[in-house]
C-alpha cells in the first residue's frame, strides 16, 4: 500500500460558513429590533464569536488530516496533535454504510452517511472517518489500511444500535441526540430568559 492524505472535504466548509454566517445575522437583527440601547455590544460580540470561529474553521481545514501509511494511520486534529495508530493495534473493523442521525428534533431530520470505525481490542474507537466529512473514497482508503483486520459490515445503523452493538464506539451524548438536544433548548431558553430579564432590570 502506498501512502495516502485524506483532508475534510470544501462542502463541510461551505456548510460551516453559511451557519456562523445564520447566527450572526439573526443576532444583530434581534439586537436591532429588541435592544437597540445594547446594539454596540450585540455587534461587537458577535463580531468576537464570527472571528472565534472563523479562525477554528481555518485551523480545523488546514491542519485535520489522516495519513494512510503501511503499517500505521496517523490522524492530526486542528490544533496540530498527531495521534498515531499502529496497524496491529486495531481489533476490529466496523463498516456501516448509511449512518443515519438526527439533525432536526423539530421536523425529526435525518441524514445519513457511510462510516468506518477502527477498534481496539477493549472496542474502543480508535479512528472514525466519516464519508459526509472527509469524502466518499476516504471510506475504501482506511479500510484498505488495515487489510488483515476483520470486518462487519452493517448496511443500516443508528447511534443507538451502534452503542448498543459496541458500547464503546461512540459516546452516550450522540447515542441520545434526542436527550441532548431537549436539554440544549431548555438551556438556550434559559439563557434568554436571564438575559433579557437582566436587561429590563437594568432599564427599571
Amino acid at each position: 500500500m502506498t501512502s495516502h492524505t485524506i483532508r475534510p472535504t470544501a462542502l463541510k466548509y461551505r456548510e460551516l460558513a453559511f451557519g456562523a454566517g445564520a447566527v450572526a445575522t439573526v443576532a444583530v437583527v434581534a439586537g436591532v429590533v429588541e435592544f437597540r440601547d445594547y446594539l454596540p455590544q450585540i455587534v461587537i460580540g458577535t463580531a468576537l464569536l464570527l472571528v472565534v470561529g472563523v479562525v477554528c474553521v481555518a485551523l480545523f481545514f488546514r491542519n485535520t488530516k489522516v495519513v494512510l501509511e503501511p503499517g500505521q494511520v496517523s490522524h492530526t486534529n486542528m490544533v496540530g496533535y498527531t495521534k498515531r495508530i499502529a496497524a496491529g493495534s486495531v481489533s476490529s473493523v466496523v463498516l456501516v454504510h448509511n449512518f443515519i442521525v438526527l439533525v432536526s428534533l423539530r421536523t425529526r431530520t435525518r441524514r445519513s452517511d457511510a462510516q468506518v470505525f477502527l477498534l481496539d481490542p477493549s472496542g474502543a474507537t480508535l479512528l472514525r472517518v466519516r464519508s459526509a466529512l472527509w469524502g466518499a473514497e476516504s471510506i475504501a482508503l482506511v479500510r484498505a489500511a488495515v487489510p488483515a483486520v476483520p470486518e462487519t459490515e452493517h448496511d443500516t445503523m443508528e447511534p443507538g444500535t451502534m452503542r448498543g452493538a459496541y458500547p464503546r464506539s461512540i459516546g452516550f451524548f450522540e447515542a441520545n441526540p434526542i436527550v441532548v438536544g431537549t436539554l440544549a433548548a431548555i438551556a438556550v431558553v434559559a439563557v434568554v430568559a436571564a438575559v433579557i430579564v437582566a436587561i429590563m432590570v437594568s432599564r427599571s
